[in-house]
């Protein structure tokens, strides 16, 4: 949810930034119990994906919540992965990957084998080869993402932009 944490509260930043200028903001998230929805500002709508007990299984069964949408931002390792996943090649083209630290390392250098199952590797390689641009929160960051990927011939040098979290 847009609220406690780093990633919710990237997200409520973001949320805050695109609607104060003007922009008409939808969050997808998953209903977390002691999350309360009226703790949501009004000036941006809230979708809950319907909980089926596995995080990314909610997100994947309500597929319809995706649609019809000018711009995707995908905030967390979970939601690139998904969107390779299940999102058309034209949905990935209008998403922005925000990256916050720990996504190379969780993906590719310590996958546990349920990723190995579920392929997150491929799918969110889909994502970051396909998605229209990747936001990193340091300049740190961006580098070490666009050297890794160099280093397994990605080119995403022109699509990685830094930009810091909680700097309005």
């Amino acid at each position: 949810p847009p609220t406690k944490g780093g990633i919710g509260s990237v997200a409520r930043q973001y949320s805050d930034l695109l609607s104060d200028i003007g922009h008409k903001v939808t969050v997808l998230t998953r209903r977390v119990k002691s999350y309360k929805q009226d703790n949501v500002c009004d000036r941006y709508k809230v979708k809950y994906a319907y909980d089926v007990g596995i995080s990314i299984l909610s997100y994947i069964f309500n597929i319809e919540l995706y649609k019809d949408y000018d711009g995707i931002i995908l905030n967390d390792t979970a939601s690139i992965y998904i969107a390779g996943l299940i999102f058309s090649k034209r949905k990935l083209n209008k998403s922005i990957c925000i990256m916050h630290g720990s996504e190379l390392e969780y993906i590719y250098l310590h996958p546990a084998i349920m990723k190995k199952l579920f392929l997150f590797q491929f799918f969110f390689n889909r994502t970051v080869k396909t998605c229209k641009k990747i936001v990193c929160v340091s300049d740190f960051l961006r580098n070490k993402v666009t050297s890794f990927y160099a280093k397994n011939n990605v080119l995403i040098n022109d699509k990685c932009v830094t930009i810091y979290a909680g700097v309005r």
